[in-house]
């Protein structure tokens, strides 16, 4: 129990403002305790809680099933979509009642109290039903892969209520003495060349090492390292007992784990001495990098990495941060292995790990490594570009493995714009789909690259990843309009803007909420630029596009719908590859 924000039964109070009702009812208890002698030992909980925040963090199309019950729409072969899902986290002023010294978790679970009354979504007293809870929206309109006369209308201003409210569990709140409630998060940062700069000049896009001109001057998707400072305080904000495991990907280090032991004195008495922070150099400071020792973990397998770097103690997290300072800060070069590197994480939590289990992807653009649209299989010399040393996953392959296992991971995904690569990753946004998680994008190459602004964008998105890991709200939407012709076409993807609301005159301190904040709109931000929401539904087959494998309007492996034809040396089915625009069984070009 939250001694902090409880009331002993034996001893009188002041009561704040608006619970003169219920103290006065706790008074009335404390006298039948007084008269048969008090236990001091009796608390009731007068919760002084109140909302800080509502959090919108992801959509995706939903459909209801023969059954009755609303299910995600993430593949192709899903069928239509009749509705949304709004994925939310509602955020208190404190942890409720939490059993663990160090729980960070300011997110609102079922069934806890704010303002005196229980937060709850169905049953007797709910206070969060379907009739509590609407959205009203600006816009959809098409992103990417549809043509504009696709765009569902009527929508500006549309007004809807919620059809269902869920509070979708995934461990109950911190407990010392149970296993189940400790979050276990891999997290991987992409460390290929468009996060530095180095980019082709002629199309920003990243290409082997040493095989084009790099574009002049450099243009990184994160100058100011944003993104590593957002991740790092996000483990920070992980409770003490969760456990964590750091990795990152670029073309040269394949996935490697990101831990490093290697900090030393600066300046001061004791120079490269190993250290933790300035308190140990004596007037110098603590720099990563700087001891005489080296890293340790570069003489270690993957898997002695692995299993020495996970965990919840103060070495692993310092290890991890250390990296972050150092080793996946700087040096990323040539393409991105991301599908490689998420199964890396899924297996070791699939393999090794019991509980609640998350991958937190950072990315700033697609798979660049294993064949696909994104692949650059030509490169400015001409040159055929094979694909990226070590044993290449595809996004197909790995999405089944987990499928296999029964998606026993979520993924959670925050992706960054590059120079290059401005849209959403559609395999991205289908496997946090899938895995029951999050997809968010930050619209960097919208906002001043070095501004404030950026920083508090990435910071926020990282934020609302930890605020769901416990589990999140979801309101489903009914719009039957989405499966017309009108509505969400295959093989494209949509933006949403609009604005979600509560409608709970309960709960005062939501009226601060929505005139104090924009966190729960799905729009412009003032302060973290675009945040509207992506919906994304796969294509099937070709015929989806109207189009063939490998021409105009074909169906691509990322699901979508593509305008112009395959790129030569594209895999075809059959083990034949694009050539030309048509399936053939070998292909000598590059398609220039």
């Amino acid at each position: 129990m939250n001694m902090a924000h409880s009331v002993s039964l034996c001893r009188t109070s002041t009561p704040r403002r608006g619970a003169r009702a219920a103290f006065v009812f706790v008074l009335a208890v404390a006298g039948l305790l007084a008269s048969a002698g008090c236990d001091s030992s009796a608390w009731m909980s007068l919760d002084s809680r109140v909302f800080t925040d509502v959090q919108v963090v992801s959509a995706f199309p939903t459909r209801t099933a023969a059954d009755g019950h609303v299910v995600r729409v993430c593949r192709p072969g899903d069928g239509p979509p009749d509705g949304i899902e709004l994925n939310f986290a509602l955020i208190g002023s404190t942890p409720q009642r939490a059993a663990c010294i160090g729980d960070r978790d300011m997110s609102v679970h079922s069934n806890e109290v704010i303002e005196w009354r229980r937060v709850r979504s169905s049953g007797g007293g709910a206070s969060l039903g379907p009739g509590r809870i609407r959205a009203t929206f600006d816009d959809l309109s098409p992103r990417k892969g549809v043509a504009a006369a696709s765009r569902p209308s009527r929508w500006a201003g549309l007004d809807v209520p919620a059809a269902a409210v869920a509070w979708d569990h995934v461990a109950d709140r911190c407990d010392p003495g149970r296993e189940s409630t400790r979050q276990n998060v891999a997290l991987v940062l992409d460390h290929s060349g468009s996060m530095g700069g180095f980019v082709s000049a002629s199309d920003s896009r990243e290409a082997p090492p040493g095989s084009v001109d790099l574009a002049d001057p450099l243009r990184p998707s994160d100058p100011a390292h944003t993104a590593l400072d957002a991740a790092a305080s996000f483990v920070e904000a992980l409770n003490d007992r969760d456990r964590v495991i750091g990795y990152y990907f670029d073309e040269y280090v394949g996935v490697s784990v990101a831990a490093s032991d290697d900090a030393g004195c600066n300046g001061g008495p004791i120079a490269n001495q190993p250290c933790r922070d300035d308190a140990d150099c004596f007037g110098g400071a603590c720099v990563p990098g700087a001891g005489d020792a080296g890293n340790s973990f570069l003489d270690l397998t993957k898997s002695d990495a692995e299993a020495r770097a996970f965990g919840a103690n103060a070495d692993t997290r310092f290890w991890l941060h250390n990296a972050l300072r150092d080793q996946v800060r700087y040096g990323g070069v040539g393409r991105a292995p991301v599908w490689n590197a998420v199964s890396r994480a899924f297996r070791f939590l699939r393999d090794h790990v019991e509980g609640p289990r998350h991958i937190v992807l950072l990315l700033d653009g697609p798979d660049t490594c294993a064949p696909s649209e994104d692949f650059s299989f030509a490169t400015a010399g001409g040159i055929c570009a094979n694909p990226c040393p070590g044993a290449i996953e595809t996004f197909s392959e790995v999405r089944e493995a987990m499928a296999e296992a029964g998606f026993p991971v979520r993924v959670h995904v925050v992706q960054i714009q590059s120079a290059g690569y401005r849209e959403p990753d559609p395999r991205g946004v289908e496997i946090a789909c899938l895995s029951g998680g999050t997809w968010q994008m930050v619209r960097s190459w919208e906002l001043p690259l070095n501004s404030s602004a950026l920083r508090t964008a990435m910071t926020r998105a990282f934020l609302r990843v930890r605020n769901v890991l416990a589990g999140s709200w979801r309101a489903t939407l009914a719009l039957p309009s989405l499966a017309s012709p009108q509505g969400l076409k295959p093989g494209g993807m949509h933006r949403l803007s609009g604005a979600l609301r509560i409608e709970q005159p309960a709960y005062a301190s939501l009226e601060s909420i929505y005139s104090l904040s924009e966190s729960w709109r799905f729009a412009i931000d003032s302060e973290a630029g675009d945040r509207s929401l992506v919906l994304a539904r796969g294509c099937a087959s070709d015929a989806d596009c109207g189009g063939s494998a490998c021409g105009a309007g074909r169906c691509g492996d990322d699901g979508q719908c593509h305008e112009g034809p395959a790129a030569d040396r594209l895999p075809c089915g059959g083990g034949g590859v694009c050539c030309g625009g048509v399936c053939s069984a070998e292909c000598a070009t590059c398609g220039l």
